[in-house]
């Protein structure tokens, strides 16, 4: 019922539409094919307006998460070179060593080793252990104190792990309060552990731990709008650092660090009802996944192009102006077809006023029917009065200059018997040969080639004359001849007993 419903609707939506005038037709086809023509450009143009927005933010991001890396590995470097200046130093060997032998280590030694790490500024923390993981002397920045035995601990340590391996350094993280490192830990931090081994024997002697406050890293170097999307995740999922403002979903962290081995990765969030992007990448060698987070550029480039809007706005205001333009342009290109229309359907419906030769010849040609009232329902074979009329315009109009004129006359007998038609006009005349042979010697005219007579006009009066014969016989009367002030003047007497078949 509902597609019957519908399809009426649509049936009389196209009836309204074929109804309506040439003009606005053509107004409403031609501005419809412009709107789809400016549609699909605007949507090609946001298509590509969008498609170069995502490829924007991902080079964007991307770059700003190895500005990231390439900053946190500058403070690693740093570090590094930090730590090589202490398991160089002879005296940071002695202190070892005397420790490992259980000897007491001098405090005022080992803080003057130490009381260099106070003057940079960067460094939270410095701290040697024995062999044994036994703390031997440390110096923290940010009050953080107590160093907490590496061996024994519940699981197994940077100090164990660089122990009994070949490795010779690890970076590690440590949580703000954690009690793995210290026993009050003020600081969320990296920390580098590092072996000292014996200048000698090469073998190992001890660690050496220095830390870096989290905090700090990406700080001055990374731009304003950078720095506030950036986030550090740790192996272990932690967020080391947070400048986004978003907090993480604990199963976000976890895809995130287990998809973090490989290249740079992205997913689409949503953080605070904003649909976002995440942007993530592991930091070779250290603890560390960088993450730059960003709002997804195809939810905002709608809000935020201004070009794509006013692109849109201009669209619909040239549409508006445009239609009843058109339709004015239309119906003055479509105003000579309208009236041969009207005319055609007025000739259609009996009104014969050959109007239509006025629109052709405009006020060259004038005319007078007059016909019987009785005659209007009588029949005849077709094709008969028409080509008379015509060859009077054809071959007559141009011999009368600007005054031509066609008098047609239709008549019944008295008794209904006959019907009569007279067609008249002012122009050339008939060929006097055409008149001398007419009817009797009319095949000898008629095979006569003469250039100075229309051969249209020949053959129309001769397939007249020779259907009138086939139908009437004698019955019938067609005559042909010239008017003595100038012009040609046809006469017929048909029998009224034609009847359709």
């Amino acid at each position: 019922m509902r597609k019957k419903e519908r399809d009426n609707h649509i049936n009389r939506l196209a009836k309204r539409f074929f109804d309506l005038d040439l003009a606005t037709k053509f107004s409403l086809m031609f501005s419809g094919m412009v709107l789809v023509v400016l549609l699909f450009t605007a949507l090609v143009m946001s298509n590509s307006g969008l498609r170069y927005a995502r490829s924007q933010q991902d080079a964007r991001c991307t770059l700003s998460l190895d500005y990231a890396r390439i900053l946190i590995e500058k403070d690693q470097s740093y570090m590094d070179g930090l730590t090589e200046y202490y398991i160089s130093s002879s005296e940071a060997q002695e202190l070892v060593k005397l420790s490992n032998a259980g000897q007491e280590v001098p405090r005022e030694r080992s803080q003057e080793l130490l009381q260099s790490a106070r003057f940079k500024m960067s460094l939270l923390s410095v701290v040697f252990f024995n062999v044994r993981g036994e703390p031997i002397d440390f110096v923290a920045i940010d009050n953080s104190y107590g160093p907490v035995p590496q061996s024994g601990q519940e699981t197994e340590r940077s100090f164990d792990r660089l122990m009994n391996s070949y490795n010779s350094m690890e970076w590690e993280y440590v949580p703000r309060y954690s009690t793995v490192f210290m026993e009050m830990d003020h600081s969320p931090k990296i920390v580098l552990w590092k072996k000292i081994e014996d200048s000698n024997t090469q073998r190992a002697i001890g660690v050496i731990a220095v830390s870096l406050d989290v905090r700090k890293l990406l700080g001055s170097n990374m731009d304003a709008h950078s720095a506030s999307n950036t986030l550090l995740l740790s192996y272990d999922g932690e967020v080391a650092l947070n400048r986004t403002g978003y907090e993480l979903p604990g199963e976000l962290v976890a895809g995130i660090c287990a998809g973090a081995g490989g290249g740079p990765g992205v997913r689409a969030v949503e953080l605070g009802g904003v649909r976002s992007k995440l942007y993530y990448q592991a930091c070779s060698g250290t603890p560390f996944i960088s993450c730059v987070i960003e709002r997804d550029s195809s939810s905002s480039f709608w809000t935020d192009t201004s070009v794509i809007r006013s692109a849109f706005m201009l669209i619909i205001l040239f549409l508006l102006a445009m239609l009843p333009l058109t339709r004015v342009f239309v119906g003055m290109l479509t105003r000579p077809l309208n009236k041969l229309s009207e005319s055609m359907v007025r000739f259609s419906k009996g009104d014969y006023g050959l109007e239509l030769q006025r629109h052709r010849f405009g006020s060259r040609i004038q005319w007078k029917i007059e016909a019987d009232r009785e005659i209007y329902d009588a029949l005849i074979p077709r094709l008969i009065l028409q080509p008379l009329v015509e060859n009077c315009i054809i071959h007559g109009m141009d011999s009368a200059g600007a005054n031509f004129f066609i008098y047609i006359e239709a008549r019944m007998s008295e008794g209904g018997e006959d019907l009569n038609f007279l067609v008249e006009d002012n122009g050339v005349g008939f060929p006097e040969e055409l008149l001398a042979c007419w009817p009797d010697r009319l095949d000898e005219y008629f095979k006569a080639e003469r250039p100075d007579t229309s051969g249209g006009q020949r053959f129309a009066l001769r397939n007249i004359y020779e259907r009138l014969k086939i139908r009437y016989q004698e019955r019938g009367e067609f005559s042909i001849r010239n008017r003595p002030g100038g012009g040609a003047s046809v006469f017929l007497s048909l029998p009224n007993d034609y009847k359709e078949v």
